[in-house]
């Protein structure tokens, strides 16, 4: 697995706010209402609500397949976060993100906007 420029580029440009967020078709967006996420080139991460947590991000190519591994702590409702996401369709102003599980079936979309 290698690092991904053309994800990280995209990713370490501006802030980011949680547009979409579906678990298994239903909305669970307003669980981020209010935060602003920064993803910085040197991998250190951040979420912002009126309160900073610090955290990591990584991306990964491997096989063709581009993921996003996010790591911004314990506390809800950022720990749903903490997954290795599937890299969609991006640019610099939309990334569409996915995490799928089989045990239970549980399939996570994460739409990433920048602000």
């Amino acid at each position: 697995m290698t690092p991904d420029p053309q994800v990280e580029l995209a990713l370490t440009q501006g802030t980011w706010r949680v547009s979409d967020y579906t678990v298994n078709g239903s909305d669970q967006s307003g669980l981020f209402n209010g935060y602003s996420f920064t993803l910085n080139q040197n991998g250190t991460a951040s979420a912002n609500n009126g309160t900073i947590t610090n955290g990591t991000w990584a991306s990964t190519t491997n096989n063709g397949t581009k993921t996003i591994s996010i790591d911004l702590g314990t506390g809800m409702p950022l720990i749903i976060l903490n997954q290795a996401w599937k890299v969609g369709e991006f640019n610099f102003n939309t990334v569409n993100l996915s995490v799928s599980s089989t045990n239970p079936t549980v399939q996570s979309v994460l739409i990433l906007q920048k602000n």
